[in-house]
């Protein structure tokens, strides 16, 4: 996912949420000159955020300092993260059951459909009018919660059509720990 804002491609970002603590994450990225130059001729960055109900942390790539910024300024939401996978899965069109497989050693039902490219919202790019997604769900067998969603197809305007995302959900129903740095520069004005 290119961000132009940052002239920086993401590759993955792995993290936790808790409904009440918030979210951590940790996002891999490269900067790069533009859209079309691959990551391998870009320079690697990290860069880890909290986000809570009351303020935005993150580190500056470079230094790896911590910052606080207020909530509003997060790219995402806490509130919000609880949604994305209901509204993803609810934004299936025509899903038919694709099969059973084993995920995470767990088995699963996988469920295909289409869905419109605004479903991803919730990613800090503008959705392309008209868009078309291929969803797959895994969902539990026993539970039907779902375990992994795989998302192909351009969203925002850099993407490729055959760019692809993965959503992996683990350590659902225990207590994640989403701790504030205890040490950080205050940008939040309060």
């Amino acid at each position: 996912m290119y961000l132009p804002a940052f002239s920086a491609k993401i590759t993955e970002i792995d993290g936790a949420w808790d409904a009440d603590a918030g979210a951590a994450v940790s996002i891999d990225a490269y900067l790069v000159s533009g859209p079309e130059t691959d990551v391998q001729d870009g320079s690697y960055i990290q860069v880890l955020a909290v986000v809570t109900p009351q303020a935005y942390f993150s580190t500056e790539p470079i230094s790896g300092l911590w910052l606080k910024q207020p909530a509003e300024t997060a790219p995402f939401s806490v509130t919000r993260l609880q949604h994305i996978v209901a509204d993803l899965v609810g934004a299936v069109q025509n899903p038919v059951l694709a099969g059973e497989e084993t995920v995470d050693e767990v088995s699963t039902y996988r469920i295909s459909g289409v869905a419109p490219a605004s479903s991803m919202d919730w990613l800090p790019i503008s959705a392309s009018e008209g868009q078309s997604l291929q969803i797959d769900v895994w969902t539990d067998t026993e539970q039907k919660l779902p375990r992994m969603i795989s998302v192909v197809g351009a969203v925002g305007e850099f993407d490729s059509p055959d760019t692809h995302r993965a959503i992996r959900l683990a350590g659902i129903g225990e207590r994640a720990d989403i701790s504030p740095p205890e040490q950080f520069i205050d940008l939040s004005g309060g």
